[in-house]
């Protein structure tokens, strides 16, 4: 929902604008951003719009599921955030552990690469002189209204890393990554021990910073995993399966059986990955989801004509492909281009 007419390349193709103007659809999706909370916009999705001169929110509509699988425009007819400075091109979006988050703000009138340029947007930048505008890009920070101004805390000398440890079940997620990414640098011997004993206690999200800052010193052990794995939200339990290497997955199946339990589909997609233990039980379920079957054939160290069976005509092919492969001895190769295409329009593509 564009303030203004726009000034768009293509803009002369009917249809890619309205009989006043704007933009039907907009074309610069940049700097997308799940805000961390906390309030109101907990869990939104924020997206840069530069060629409107706006930021687009997005209400999440499920976001208790790992994936959310459907969105909204927050608000009807306007946007979150435009602007009538046509030079205003929000490019990157980020969270601030103060609360908000940060708009980048590019500060230039002309976005379009030159060698792409079309007379009708070379007429259009003339006429608005949007050529004379540059070198001027600033950040803003946007907070909700009386949202807490939270404390820099980790960046004050002399903070304990038990204060740090603390700071991972922190409501801000933003604080919560600073203070994750903190902890792993000190890389101190009191840190494992200082988060194992505190995250029991913690919210599903400081238990998934506490996850990670174990991993990223290579401190996550099989009673970690034991542990968060059996965790009441989904969530942790995901995020356990995305740091487990194979190879921990074939000493301990216990792993993926207390997960696969779970029956959530995203749990279930990850445990194909990792184990062909349930392939057959998700092959009954999921047969007609390639990526499931995608999963679940990249991990069959062997293939029987059974799971012809349970799985469509499509998936048959892919699978008597790989069959076939196999016996051959196989390896599939990706395509080599035999001549490279040039644009002629810039010599710095070939430059490229």
């Amino acid at each position: 929902y564009p303030y203004q007419a726009t000034a768009l390349n293509r803009g002369y193709i009917p249809g890619v604008l309205d009989k006043d103007g704007k933009l039907v659809n907009f074309t610069s999706v940049c700097g997308p951003m799940i805000y961390k909370g906390p309030g109101q916009w907990n869990h939104d999705a924020f997206v840069s719009a530069p060629e409107i001169n706006a930021i687009k929110q997005y209400d999440l509509t499920d976001k208790s599921d790992l994936f959310a699988q459907a969105y909204e425009h927050t608000y009807k007819n306007k946007e979150f955030l435009f602007s009538k400075d046509e030079t205003f091109r929000p490019v990157n979006l980020y969270g601030h552990p103060k609360g908000g988050f940060l708009v980048v703000d590019l500060r230039k009138g002309m976005i379009q690469h030159r060698a792409y340029m079309t007379s009708y947007l070379r007429a259009i930048i003339k006429e608005k002189k949007l050529d004379q505008t540059g070198n001027r890009g600033r950040i803003y920070r946007i907070s909700e209204k009386g949202s807490e101004n939270h404390l820099l805390a980790f960046w004050k000398k002399g903070i304990s890393t038990e204060d740090l440890v603390q700071l991972l079940d922190h409501e801000n997620g933003s604080m919560r990554l600073a203070a994750q990414k903190e902890l792993i640098y000190r890389d101190n011997q009191e840190t494992k021990g200082l988060i194992q004993s505190s995250i029991k206690s913690f919210s599903s999200w400081g238990k998934v910073h506490g996850m990670w800052v174990m991993e990223g010193m290579n401190e996550l052990g099989v009673k970690d995993y034991q542990l968060l794995i059996k965790d009441q939200d989904d969530l942790v339990a995901y995020q356990v399966l995305t740091t487990i290497d194979k190879s921990e997955i074939l000493k301990n199946e216990d792993l993926i059986n207390s997960v696969y339990e779970k029956g959530n589909r995203e749990i279930a997609l990850q445990t194909a990955h990792l184990s062909e233990r349930h392939s057959d039980d998700l092959i009954s379920l999921y047969g007609n989801d390639r990526a499931f079957m995608e999963a679940i054939l990249a991990n069959k160290k062997s293939i029987s004509a059974d799971m012809f069976n349970n799985v469509n005509s499509a998936f048959s092919e892919l699978i008597q492909s790989t069959i076939d492969n196999q016996q051959s001895k196989k390896q599939v190769a990706p395509t080599l281009l035999s001549n490279q295409w040039y644009d002629n329009r810039t010599a710095g593509f070939e430059l490229y």
